[in-house]
């Protein structure tokens, strides 16, 4: 269990951000602006995080030791909360899949936008700036497909169990991702 932890985490990481859904930022009509995953990493944060990796590495402790299911055996979040200062108060479009927080009867009105599948959920959670904790002021269905969200992103944390965000979205439209 220790080693197939451990290759999620490595892959979670090393998988290139954006790579699932890949898109450049791009300014449309009406000034929202068409967003990656890697628009919403400062200069120099994939660097940052390799480091932050290489040092988590180091101190790990044998993770063979730690029962399965204790409350120890919880994946470990890592990353920084460095956001794109310029993206606050921005308009924006980002492809993504939703991490619900509560379903009724299968809608959410608040849910994590992460850059790939399965993330906080089977994997540890992508670094807080990979993640858009999103809010709808009426439900929207649910689904496991990627889907295109819009609303005004914000540079503010949100700390929850799944998965620590460091932007926020009010949600405006949400639509299935189509290349």
């Amino acid at each position: 269990m220790f080693l197939l932890r451990r290759f999620l985490f490595l892959a979670a990481l090393l998988l290139p951000l954006g790579a699932v859904l890949p898109l450049s930022a791009a300014e449309e009509e009406g000034g929202q602006i068409t967003l990656s995953w890697e628009d919403l990493m400062p200069p120099g944060e994939e660097e940052r995080l390799m480091e932050l990796y290489e040092q988590q590495m180091s101190t790990m402790p044998d993770m063979s030791l730690i029962p399965e299911g204790s409350a120890a055996d919880k994946p470990i979040q890592f990353g920084t909360y460095n956001v794109v200062e310029d993206l606050n108060g921005k308009n924006i479009r980002i492809p993504g899949f939703m991490v619900p927080f509560e379903l009724n009867a299968g809608e959410v009105t608040e849910f994590l936008l992460v850059p790939y599948f399965g993330a906080c959920i089977h994997v540890p959670p992508p670094p807080p700036n990979q993640i858009i904790y999103v809010t709808a002021k009426e439900d929207v269905l649910f689904t496991w497909d990627a889907v295109w969200i819009e609303g005004i992103l914000k540079t503010d944390k949100h700390l929850n169990d799944l998965g620590n965000a460091a932007y926020t979205l009010e949600l405006t439209k949400v639509e299935a991702y189509d290349s």
